[in-house]
């Protein structure tokens, strides 16, 4: 005598949204009925996603003209500072995260991102920053941006950046004599 029970009409259902429970799948399985149940395109949507694309590639198209009128050397690199950042946000993260892993960071741009000739223009261009941070943080305090938001935005203290702003008030009437 067997223990199996009888097939039931729930039981037979193949299809890719069916799992039976109790039983472990692999990830294997799982990706193959994922992808099997995903939503058929309509017409409709593709015509919306294609509009909206043709849209965003106009736009850019635009923008790099405008650039170009304007003497960028560069107009398709929407924002000229990315890498920079990018580089920035990886090395706090790294280093918050411990010595291993900034050394990690460090081992890869030392041989994949950076070569010396970028050092020096980033070492430049912290300089040239540094240099200009008066000027920007009394133009911020000008346009409304309290000291500590300054800070926040800069990476600066707040009691520094009242000290630029002081500095750059007294370099510009200096000037104006």
């Amino acid at each position: 005598m067997s223990n199996e029970q009888p097939p039931r009409d729930d039981d037979q259902d193949n299809s890719d949204s069916s799992y039976d429970t109790g039983r472990a799948y692999s990830s294997v399985e799982i990706s193959r009925r994922v992808k099997g149940s995903r939503l058929q395109h309509t017409e409709g949507a593709r015509a919306i996603a294609e509009r909206i694309l043709a849209e965003v590639i106009q736009h850019e198209r635009d923008t790099a003209a405008r650039r170009a009128a304007e003497g960028d050397p560069n107009p398709y690199d929407l924002d000229p500072l990315e890498k920079v950042r990018d580089i920035a946000d990886d090395y706090d993260r790294h280093k918050a995260t411990g010595p291993e892993a900034l050394s990690d960071l460090l081992d890869l741009l030392a041989e994949e991102v950076l070569e010396l000739a970028d050092v020096r223009a980033l070492r430049t261009a912290a300089n040239a920053a540094a240099d200009a941070m008066g000027r920007l943080a009394l133009d911020a305090r000008e346009k409304g941006m309290s000291a500590d938001e300054i800070a926040a935005e800069s990476g600066y203290t707040a009691s520094r950046i009242t000290q630029f702003i002081r500095e750059e008030k007294q370099r510009r009437a200096n000037a104006a004599q």
